[in-house]
Order: C-alpha cells, then sequence, then structure tokens
C-alpha cells in the first residue's frame, strides 16, 4: 500500500522543513547582505513567484496523477496523455540533484551535530572569538572527526527515514519545525538587544 500522510499539516510541516533550513540562518542573509542587498530579495522573490513556485505545482500535479516514485512519474502522466515515458528524465534529473544536495547538505549537518554536542557539553562556553576560530580550524583538519559526525548524521537520517512517514518524519517534523521557528525568533530577540539593528538592515536592505 501506498505511503500517505497523515494531514495536510502534517505534509506542509514537511514541505516547509525541506524549504526551510540551515542556509536560511547562516547562508541567506550573508548572501543577501553581499550580492546586492534589497536588490538581492528582489530577484530572489521574482525566482520564487515565476519559476519555484509553478515547479513545485506541477510536482505535486504530477505526483498526486501518478502515484509512482519520482523517476517514473512524469512518465507515467505522458504516457497516459499520449505521450512519451521519455519524460521520465524530469523525475531522474531530480533524483541525481537531490542526491548533490544532499552530499553536501548532511556534511554541514554533521557540522551542526558536532558543535551542538561541543555546546551543551560546555566544550566551547567562555571560548574567545581567536579561540573559536582555533577550534574550527582543527576540526576541519581532523577528517576522521568530521567523517564520524557525518556518519551519525546519516545513521539518524536513516533511522527516521526507515520509519516511514507517519511514524519517521511527522513525528520529527512535529518538532522540528516549531524548534526552528523558536530558534529564528530567539535570534532575531538577541540580535534586537545586542546587536546594531540600523547597521545590520543598512547592510542587508540597501540597494546596492
Amino acid at each position: 500500500m501506498t505511503a500517505r500522510w497523515s494531514s495536510r499539516v502534517a505534509f506542509y510541516l514537511a514541505t516547509i522543513g525541506a524549504a526551510v533550513g540551515l542556509g536560511s540562518i547562516w547562508r541567506f542573509p550573508y548572501l543577501v547582505g553581499t550580492q546586492g542587498g534589497s536588490a538581492f530579495i528582489l530577484v530572489f522573490v521574482v525566482a520564487c513567484v515565476a519559476i519555484a513556485v509553478p515547479l513545485l505545482a506541477a510536482e505535486f500535479l504530477i505526483g498526486r496523477r501518478a502515484r509512482l516514485n519520482p523517476a517514473q512519474a512524469a512518465g507515467e502522466v505522458a504516457a497516459a496523455a499520449g505521450g512519451s515515458r521519455a519524460w521520465n528524465a524530469i523525475g531522474v534529473l531530480g533524483t541525481i540533484a537531490t542526491f548533490m544536495i544532499i552530499s553536501y547538505y548532511t556534511l554541514i549537518a554533521g557540522w551542526v551535530l558536532a558543535y551542538a554536542w561541543k555546546c551543551a557539553s560546555g566544550r566551547l562556553a567562555g571560548a574567545t572569538p581567536g579561540e573559536l576560530r582555533i577550534e574550527w580550524t582543527a576540526f576541519l583538519a581532523n577528517p576522521w572527526e568530521m567523517g564520524a559526525w557525518h556518519l551519525a548524521f546519516l545513521l539518524l537520517l536513516g533511522l527516521i527515514s526507515g520509519r516511514g512517514i507517519v511514524k519517521g518524519l511527522e513525528v520529527v517534523n512535529r518538532w522540528r519545525a516549531p524548534a526552528l521557528l523558536g530558534l529564528l525568533l530567539i535570534l532575531v530577540a538577541y540580535a534586537l538587544a545586542t546587536g546594531d539593528v540600523a547597521r545590520g538592515l543598512a547592510f542587508a536592505w540597501a540597494w546596492r
């Protein structure tokens, strides 16, 4: 029997989780500030509305119509309409792209696990910026440590995925999505309380 989401809310949480992640916190703000400010945001919004949203809607429609995996769904829909199953190339290319993204994103997630442990254990408590740079350099220079944390994340990912949609992905997303929102709000509050808000807004929004 085909696995299904238990509710639309569960599906929406999973979709948000796939779209909003680590890059929204540590990468996107940097790109905005260094690649044009509000001009970058304008292009980003236009690209989302004109390209990403139609593609996402097309994927949803193809998946709902075919009820097959990504590598077979487009060809099935095309064949039903009298076309060629060669349209499966769309799904194959998408699967390859997903694998390429996972190949580096899981490495970054391993870094996050490593630093979550270091922070929780107190190893980084009271460290100066210089000491943190030394710690980071030493971490990057140790392939065994990085590999171990990478493997730990892959095992965690396999454990969650192996439990299926309802008992795996949905359970995690019920915690992950609110936790990410809470983290973002905490970071915003911390930035407003301790940072140079005017300079930060100018860095992010100035038209360059």
